[in-house]
Parts: structure tokens; sequence; C-alpha cells
């Protein structure tokens, strides 16, 4: 990216405030992103365009930075983390909140050359890291972690599980990192074998949301059973089979717990439960939480 025209748009841009903890600087009210103007920050922390990471043009062809404070900075103003960003704030405020913190969180666990160990500096308007050496290594970039997530499917009925370590109740779709090698089809499979025994045949996408926890992709599936049988692994405490009607129960006596509103989890066993007949997928799904999160983009968009 060009630095004379990112310098150029700097001089009058409009900067997203994260403190050291990766939370974003939020208005009085918390509903919405406190924004500063570049200019006008106070001279003895006046940060430059390249300690910024550049997130786009709005609209109104306004560019929008990124900046993290340092820790010696008087905030005195709320700051909101990502989860809380992503169930209030409109998608676009929220898109950029994950996208300026996945890239400071990067930054801050790669600050040396992995070539010959010295420091790393921000090129690319924040999104790449160069060796400050000059011996030719290579350029460092942010690396996003593949992860399948899937609701699978057998007679009506929906697969869920729970780890030991979740509060009481929850159960949301399997999931785990892909491995090297392995298409997403094959990670589907293996995974819900690994976690449930259950042997899958169809693996259909369904759509994938960015997941900056620290660094990862969650991209979901619909599956179908071929064998139902399920044998647990060790990564889960329980995964059992439900139907509409064990969900919608569970979910109104308040012994189940659904994936939160702003996980890929949550829209996937919204889209199957909207897919089944009955009063009892419908009051089911009047008992998810609020719809799910715009970070989510599924195959349909």
């Amino acid at each position: 990216m060009d630095r004379v025209w990112l310098r150029a748009q700097w001089a009058n841009a409009r900067l997203y405030l994260l403190d050291v903890d990766g939370r974003m600087l939020a208005r009085e009210d918390r509903e919405a992103p406190l924004l500063a103007d570049a200019s006008r920050l106070a001279a003895d922390w006046r940060p430059d365009a390249d300690d910024a990471i550049f997130l786009g043009l709005d609209k109104e062809r306004q560019a929008h930075f990124a900046v993290q404070l340092p820790g010696d900075v008087d905030l005195r103003v709320p700051a909101v983390g990502i989860r809380e960003a992503a169930a209030m704030w409109p998608a676009a405020e929220s898109a950029r909140f994950a996208h300026a913190a996945a890239l400071f969180g990067w930054r801050r666990r790669h600050r040396y050359c992995p070539q010959c160990a010295a420091p790393l500096s921000p090129r690319r308007a924040g999104n790449s890291l160069a060796c400050e050496a000059g011996n030719g290594c290579s350029e460092q970039f942010p690396r996003t972690d593949a992860a399948v997530i899937v609701i699978v499917v057998h007679q009506g009925k929906c697969l869920l599980g729970r780890q030991a370590s979740w509060p009481e109740g929850s159960y949301s779709a399997l999931a785990g990192f892909v491995e090297p090698g392995e298409s997403l089809e094959e990670a589907v499979a293996r995974e819900v074998r690994e976690e449930s025994g259950v042997r899958i045949g169809e693996a259909l996408y369904r759509g994938s949301q960015p997941w900056p926890f620290p660094h990862s992709m969650m991209i979901g599936f619909h599956a179908v059973a071929d064998d139902p049988q399920v044998t647990l692994g060790d990564e889960l405490e329980d995964a059992r089979w439900f139907g509409a009607d064990d969900l919608a129960d569970g979910y109104a006596a308040g012994s189940l717990r659904a994936p939160a509103a702003i996980s890929i989890a949550h829209r996937l066993l919204h889209d199957w439960l909207a897919a089944q007949p009955g009063e009892a997928a419908a009051r089911a799904l009047a008992l998810l939480p609020d719809a799910a999160r715009p970070g989510v983009r599924r195959a349909s968009d």
C-alpha cells in the first residue's frame, strides 16, 4: 500500500482507539466506539501513521485507522471488549474492531524476525511486519487458522456436544482446527468422529465467521450422519442427539443453554431449526438468543 497516500490520509483520519488489553474505547453510553481526530490528539502522545492500522475508507471517503494506546494514557472513558461490541454495535463497527484487535494481537506476539531475531517493524498499513536488520529476511504476514464447525443431523435430530469447562447445560456444534494437508470436508469428518464417534457422509458448506480469539476463521457446515452411534472421545464431556422438542423444552426450562448469538454455532443451529417442520421447532427458535450477529457470512448471502 502506498505509504505517501497513507500519510496524506492520516492528516484528517478518524481513529479507533484500543487500550493495552485490546479493548476499544467507547462513548459514555457504550453503544458505539469513541472516534478521535488524528490532528487533535494530545501533543505528548501523537502516534504516526506507521504505528497505526489502516481500516479503510467509509462512504464519504473518510479514512479510518486504529491505534493502540500506551499503558500510561489516562482514558477516563468506557472500554469495550470484542464480544460485547459484537452484541451491541453495528456490523461495520464491530468488524473494524475485530480487524484491529486481531492485528494488534498478532503484532504483540511477533516482535522479532523468525530468521535472524532482529526487531520487526510494521509495513503495509500495519498489515505486515518487516525485519529492521535489512538482511533480506522474509516479510511476515498475519496468520489465520482455519477451523471447521458443524451441525450433524440424522432423522430429524441434531448432534450437539459440550466441554466440561462450559457453563452447566451449554451444548453447541462440534468444532476443531483443520490439520495440514486436510480438506475442509475431511476435517469435518475427522473432528466429528474423534469427538463423538459418529461417522458422517455428506457435508455441506453453510457459511463462515472470522473469530479473532486470537486469529481463527470458523467455517460452518451441516453434515448428515451415516452411523449415528455416539462414542465419546477425550475432548467432550457429553454429546447427544437433540430433536426440536428436546431443545424447546430444555431452553424453556433453563436446563439447556444455546450457543451465544454472536457465534456461527448459533446461526447453524438456527438454520437447522428453521428448516424443521412443526410447532416444537418454532418454539425452540423463539427461545434462542437474539438473531445471529452480522459477522457471520452465509453461503446464501
